[in-house]
Protein backbone atom coordinates (compact mmCIF):
# COMPACT_ATOMS: atom_id res chain seq x y z
CA UNK A 1 0.00 0.00 0.00
CA UNK A 2 2.92 2.30 1.08
CA UNK A 3 4.47 1.69 -2.45
CA UNK A 4 1.11 2.13 -4.18
CA UNK A 5 0.94 6.00 -2.56
CA UNK A 6 4.53 6.64 -3.17
CA UNK A 7 4.04 5.65 -6.65
CA UNK A 8 1.17 7.84 -6.95
CA UNK A 9 2.65 10.96 -5.37
CA UNK A 10 6.23 10.24 -7.55
CA UNK A 11 3.94 10.19 -10.58
CA UNK A 12 2.00 13.02 -9.53
CA UNK A 13 5.35 15.03 -8.61
CA UNK A 14 6.67 14.84 -12.67
CA UNK A 15 2.71 15.65 -14.03
CA UNK A 16 2.85 18.62 -12.18
CA UNK A 17 6.65 19.41 -13.07
CA UNK A 18 5.05 19.11 -16.79
CA UNK A 19 1.74 21.43 -16.31
CA UNK A 20 3.04 24.33 -14.23
CA UNK A 21 5.04 27.43 -14.82
CA UNK A 22 8.83 27.76 -14.93
CA UNK A 23 9.37 29.88 -11.94
CA UNK A 24 7.15 27.12 -10.12
CA UNK A 25 8.88 23.68 -11.65
CA UNK A 26 12.48 25.32 -10.38
CA UNK A 27 11.28 26.07 -6.94
CA UNK A 28 9.61 22.54 -6.87
CA UNK A 29 12.96 21.13 -7.72
CA UNK A 30 15.15 22.94 -5.79
CA UNK A 31 12.96 22.10 -2.55
CA UNK A 32 12.89 18.18 -3.90
CA UNK A 33 17.12 18.30 -4.47
CA UNK A 34 17.27 19.75 -1.17
CA UNK A 35 14.42 17.31 0.52
CA UNK A 36 16.51 14.36 -0.65
CA UNK A 37 19.53 14.80 1.61
CA UNK A 38 17.18 15.45 4.53
CA UNK A 39 15.61 12.46 3.68
CA UNK A 40 18.02 10.15 3.74
CA UNK A 41 19.65 11.16 7.04
CA UNK A 42 16.32 10.35 8.77
CA UNK A 43 16.44 7.30 7.06
CA UNK A 44 19.55 6.34 8.17
CA UNK A 45 18.87 7.76 11.71
CA UNK A 46 15.47 5.57 11.35
CA UNK A 47 17.41 2.76 10.40
CA UNK A 48 19.88 3.21 13.29
CA UNK A 49 18.01 3.51 16.18
CA UNK A 50 15.64 1.41 15.13
CA UNK A 51 18.23 -1.87 14.64
CA UNK A 52 20.82 -1.20 17.37
CA UNK A 53 18.68 0.43 20.44
CA UNK A 54 15.35 -1.23 19.68
CA UNK A 55 16.97 -4.49 18.27
CA UNK A 56 14.70 -4.75 15.74
CA UNK A 57 15.83 -6.91 12.56
CA UNK A 58 16.47 -5.19 9.79
CA UNK A 59 14.41 -7.32 7.84
CA UNK A 60 11.09 -6.70 9.82
CA UNK A 61 8.17 -5.14 7.95
CA UNK A 62 7.38 -2.80 10.74
CA UNK A 63 10.70 -1.40 9.79
CA UNK A 64 10.51 -1.34 6.34
CA UNK A 65 6.98 0.53 6.48
CA UNK A 66 8.43 2.79 8.85
CA UNK A 67 11.34 3.84 6.08
CA UNK A 68 8.10 3.70 3.64
CA UNK A 69 5.77 6.26 5.90
CA UNK A 70 9.36 8.50 5.88
CA UNK A 71 9.64 8.05 2.24
CA UNK A 72 6.05 8.99 1.74
CA UNK A 73 6.03 11.97 4.13
CA UNK A 74 9.33 13.57 2.16
CA UNK A 75 7.72 13.07 -1.29
CA UNK A 76 4.57 14.47 -0.07
CA UNK A 77 6.03 17.45 1.46
CA UNK A 78 8.52 17.71 -2.19
CA UNK A 79 4.88 17.57 -4.16
CA UNK A 80 3.46 20.14 -1.76
CA UNK A 81 6.11 22.61 -2.44
CA UNK A 82 5.98 22.31 -5.82
CA UNK A 83 2.10 22.54 -5.95
CA UNK A 84 2.19 26.30 -3.64
CA UNK A 85 5.23 28.08 -4.98
CA UNK A 86 7.42 30.61 -3.34
CA UNK A 87 4.72 32.59 -2.76
CA UNK A 88 2.45 30.25 -0.80
CA UNK A 89 5.53 28.65 1.34
CA UNK A 90 6.31 32.04 2.07
CA UNK A 91 2.96 33.52 3.64
CA UNK A 92 3.19 29.60 5.66
CA UNK A 93 2.70 30.47 9.77
CA UNK A 94 5.29 30.99 11.65
CA UNK A 95 8.83 29.78 9.77
CA UNK A 96 7.41 30.32 6.01
CA UNK A 97 9.45 32.87 4.76
CA UNK A 98 13.03 31.70 6.41
CA UNK A 99 12.08 28.11 4.59
CA UNK A 100 11.06 29.66 1.42
CA UNK A 101 14.50 31.78 1.86
CA UNK A 102 16.12 28.62 2.61
CA UNK A 103 14.96 26.12 -0.70
CA UNK A 104 16.20 29.59 -2.93
CA UNK A 105 19.17 29.80 -1.40
CA UNK A 106 22.06 29.00 -4.04
CA UNK A 107 24.94 28.08 -1.22
CA UNK A 108 23.49 25.15 -0.26
CA UNK A 109 23.26 21.76 -2.46
CA UNK A 110 24.32 23.17 -5.44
Amino acid sequence: AFALVILVLEVSWFISIVCLPEDRRLFGIKSKAKLSPVWGIVACLTHVLCTRFFDIDWLAPALWRGQAATLMGFEALGLFFLVAGVDKVARLPICGRALAQLLLSRGWCR
